[in-house]
Protein backbone atom coordinates (compact mmCIF):
# COMPACT_ATOMS: atom_id res chain seq x y z
CA UNK A 1 0.00 0.00 0.00
CA UNK A 2 1.11 3.35 -0.92
CA UNK A 3 2.36 5.07 2.10
CA UNK A 4 0.65 8.23 1.93
CA UNK A 5 -2.31 6.40 2.12
CA UNK A 6 -1.37 4.45 5.26
CA UNK A 7 -0.53 7.63 7.38
CA UNK A 8 -2.69 10.45 5.36
CA UNK A 9 -2.43 13.15 3.21
CA UNK A 10 1.15 14.97 3.29
CA UNK A 11 0.52 18.21 5.20
CA UNK A 12 0.98 21.22 2.91
CA UNK A 13 3.46 24.16 3.87
CA UNK A 14 1.62 27.22 6.02
CA UNK A 15 1.05 30.26 4.15
CA UNK A 16 1.24 34.03 6.06
CA UNK A 17 -1.97 35.75 5.39
CA UNK A 18 -1.73 37.99 1.89
CA UNK A 19 -2.59 41.05 4.33
CA UNK A 20 0.31 40.39 6.40
CA UNK A 21 3.14 40.01 3.77
CA UNK A 22 1.77 43.33 1.94
CA UNK A 23 1.79 45.11 5.74
CA UNK A 24 5.48 43.79 5.82
CA UNK A 25 6.11 44.79 2.49
CA UNK A 26 5.13 48.12 2.89
CA UNK A 27 7.25 48.57 5.58
CA UNK A 28 10.72 47.21 3.80
CA UNK A 29 9.31 49.97 1.28
CA UNK A 30 8.70 52.36 3.77
CA UNK A 31 12.56 51.88 5.22
CA UNK A 32 14.35 52.08 2.22
CA UNK A 33 12.58 55.14 0.98
CA UNK A 34 13.27 56.67 4.56
CA UNK A 35 17.72 55.63 4.13
CA UNK A 36 17.60 56.70 0.44
CA UNK A 37 15.88 59.98 1.37
CA UNK A 38 18.16 60.29 4.71
CA UNK A 39 21.60 59.69 2.02
CA UNK A 40 20.14 62.10 -0.36
CA UNK A 41 19.92 64.66 2.36
CA UNK A 42 23.50 63.94 3.85
CA UNK A 43 25.01 64.36 0.38
CA UNK A 44 22.69 67.96 -0.19
CA UNK A 45 24.27 69.07 3.32
CA UNK A 46 27.46 67.92 2.10
CA UNK A 47 27.77 69.32 -1.14
CA UNK A 48 26.39 72.58 0.68
CA UNK A 49 28.80 72.76 3.33
CA UNK A 50 31.52 72.51 1.39
CA UNK A 51 30.48 75.06 -1.25
CA UNK A 52 30.09 77.38 1.99
CA UNK A 53 33.89 76.84 3.20
CA UNK A 54 35.00 77.26 -0.47
CA UNK A 55 33.54 80.27 -0.94
CA UNK A 56 34.57 81.28 2.25
CA UNK A 57 38.21 80.45 1.23
CA UNK A 58 37.92 82.38 -1.85
CA UNK A 59 36.97 85.37 -0.46
CA UNK A 60 39.58 85.55 1.69
CA UNK A 61 41.97 85.04 -1.00
CA UNK A 62 39.83 87.87 -2.83
CA UNK A 63 40.48 89.87 0.15
CA UNK A 64 44.16 89.75 0.22
CA UNK A 65 44.57 90.43 -3.64
CA UNK A 66 43.02 94.18 -2.42
CA UNK A 67 45.95 94.29 0.38
CA UNK A 68 48.41 93.18 -2.10
CA UNK A 69 47.60 96.04 -4.12
CA UNK A 70 47.36 98.57 -1.58
CA UNK A 71 50.84 97.43 -0.43
CA UNK A 72 52.22 97.60 -3.86
CA UNK A 73 50.51 101.16 -4.43
CA UNK A 74 52.57 102.41 -0.82
CA UNK A 75 56.13 100.72 -2.13
CA UNK A 76 55.85 102.70 -5.46
CA UNK A 77 55.83 106.09 -3.32
CA UNK A 78 59.21 104.94 -1.26
CA UNK A 79 61.79 105.54 -4.04
CA UNK A 80 60.54 109.11 -4.49
CA UNK A 81 60.35 109.81 -0.76
CA UNK A 82 63.70 108.51 -0.37
CA UNK A 83 65.00 111.16 -3.62
CA UNK A 84 63.86 113.89 -1.88
CA UNK A 85 65.04 113.68 1.79
CA UNK A 86 68.15 114.91 2.64
CA UNK A 87 69.94 111.85 3.85
CA UNK A 88 74.12 110.91 4.21
CA UNK A 89 75.11 109.00 0.85
CA UNK A 90 75.61 106.15 3.53
CA UNK A 91 72.25 105.87 4.53
CA UNK A 92 70.94 107.24 1.83
CA UNK A 93 72.39 103.78 0.02
CA UNK A 94 71.31 101.68 2.80
CA UNK A 95 67.83 102.64 2.72
CA UNK A 96 67.38 102.88 -1.51
CA UNK A 97 68.83 98.53 -0.88
CA UNK A 98 66.42 98.42 2.03
CA UNK A 99 63.35 99.86 -0.08
CA UNK A 100 64.35 97.83 -3.09
CA UNK A 101 64.25 94.27 -1.03
CA UNK A 102 61.10 94.59 0.37
CA UNK A 103 59.41 95.92 -2.94
CA UNK A 104 61.47 93.06 -4.63
CA UNK A 105 59.38 90.76 -2.19
CA UNK A 106 55.80 92.57 -2.92
CA UNK A 107 56.50 91.94 -6.23
CA UNK A 108 57.01 88.33 -6.22
CA UNK A 109 54.59 85.30 -5.41
CA UNK A 110 55.52 85.38 -1.93
CA UNK A 111 53.49 84.36 1.32
CA UNK A 112 51.45 86.88 3.45
CA UNK A 113 53.27 86.28 5.99
CA UNK A 114 56.49 87.61 3.33
CA UNK A 115 54.66 89.78 2.38
CA UNK A 116 53.43 91.83 5.61
CA UNK A 117 57.09 91.61 7.07
CA UNK A 118 58.25 93.47 3.90
CA UNK A 119 55.39 95.96 4.50
CA UNK A 120 56.74 95.97 7.73
CA UNK A 121 60.33 96.87 6.92
CA UNK A 122 58.53 99.90 4.21
CA UNK A 123 56.21 101.48 6.69
CA UNK A 124 59.85 101.95 9.22
CA UNK A 125 61.28 103.11 6.47
CA UNK A 126 58.65 105.82 5.44
CA UNK A 127 58.64 106.81 9.54
CA UNK A 128 62.45 107.54 9.00
CA UNK A 129 62.34 109.42 5.98
CA UNK A 130 59.03 111.43 6.34
CA UNK A 131 60.62 112.15 10.26
CA UNK A 132 63.83 113.40 8.92
CA UNK A 133 61.52 115.39 6.12
CA UNK A 134 59.68 117.59 9.19
CA UNK A 135 63.20 118.52 10.88
CA UNK A 136 64.00 120.46 7.09
CA UNK A 137 62.19 123.45 7.35
CA UNK A 138 62.25 123.64 3.43
CA UNK A 139 60.79 120.18 2.87
CA UNK A 140 57.37 121.94 4.12
CA UNK A 141 57.18 124.29 1.48
CA UNK A 142 57.84 121.68 -1.37
CA UNK A 143 54.79 120.57 -3.07
CA UNK A 144 55.91 117.70 -4.79
CA UNK A 145 56.96 116.39 -0.79
CA UNK A 146 53.48 117.30 0.41
CA UNK A 147 51.75 115.74 -2.17
CA UNK A 148 54.00 112.60 -1.48
CA UNK A 149 53.09 112.84 2.22
CA UNK A 150 49.53 112.90 1.15
CA UNK A 151 49.58 110.26 -1.29
CA UNK A 152 51.41 107.81 1.34
CA UNK A 153 48.77 108.27 3.95
CA UNK A 154 45.87 107.75 1.41
CA UNK A 155 47.87 104.29 0.81
CA UNK A 156 48.47 103.55 4.26
CA UNK A 157 44.52 104.25 4.72
CA UNK A 158 43.59 101.60 1.86
CA UNK A 159 45.91 99.44 3.49
CA UNK A 160 44.07 99.49 7.22
CA UNK A 161 40.99 99.04 5.50
CA UNK A 162 42.30 95.97 3.13
CA UNK A 163 43.72 94.66 6.24
CA UNK A 164 40.63 94.87 8.35
CA UNK A 165 38.59 93.04 5.48
CA UNK A 166 40.92 90.40 4.99
CA UNK A 167 41.43 89.84 8.68
CA UNK A 168 37.79 89.48 9.51
CA UNK A 169 36.77 87.20 5.80
CA UNK A 170 40.00 84.90 7.30
CA UNK A 171 38.30 84.78 10.61
CA UNK A 172 35.10 83.70 9.70
CA UNK A 173 36.55 81.48 7.40
CA UNK A 174 38.81 79.40 10.25
CA UNK A 175 35.51 79.79 13.00
CA UNK A 176 33.73 78.00 10.34
CA UNK A 177 36.17 75.16 10.14
CA UNK A 178 35.82 74.66 13.75
CA UNK A 179 32.11 73.67 14.14
CA UNK A 180 30.02 70.84 12.90
CA UNK A 181 29.38 69.62 10.17
CA UNK A 182 32.43 71.94 8.62
CA UNK A 183 34.81 70.21 10.67
CA UNK A 184 33.61 66.89 9.55
CA UNK A 185 33.92 68.28 5.99
CA UNK A 186 36.84 70.09 5.61
CA UNK A 187 38.64 66.77 6.76
CA UNK A 188 36.99 65.19 4.04
CA UNK A 189 37.18 67.87 1.27
CA UNK A 190 41.02 69.08 1.99
CA UNK A 191 39.91 72.46 3.85
CA UNK A 192 42.52 73.81 6.59
CA UNK A 193 43.06 76.35 9.13
CA UNK A 194 44.86 79.57 7.86
CA UNK A 195 46.48 81.32 10.16
CA UNK A 196 48.24 84.23 7.75
CA UNK A 197 46.38 87.28 9.89
CA UNK A 198 48.15 90.60 9.10
CA UNK A 199 48.88 92.02 12.37
CA UNK A 200 48.54 95.61 13.63
CA UNK A 201 51.98 96.73 14.82
CA UNK A 202 51.96 98.06 18.46
CA UNK A 203 53.26 101.50 17.12
CA UNK A 204 50.26 101.32 14.24
CA UNK A 205 48.16 100.63 17.17
CA UNK A 206 49.05 103.36 18.88
CA UNK A 207 49.17 106.27 15.86
CA UNK A 208 45.55 104.91 15.20
CA UNK A 209 44.40 106.31 18.05
CA UNK A 210 45.75 109.75 17.90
Amino acid sequence: MDRRWATGRSRAPRRLPSGKIEFQVKKLLVALVAVAALGVVARLRFLSTRDSLSAQRETVSHCWGTVETALRDHAELLPALAGKVNLTPKLQVQTQLTIAAARAVLDQPAGPQEKIQAYSQLTREAARLLLAADQDSRMQADKDFLLLKEQLTDTDNRVLVARRKYNEALERYNASLSVFPHNLVAALSGFSRNDAYFKTAPDERASSKE
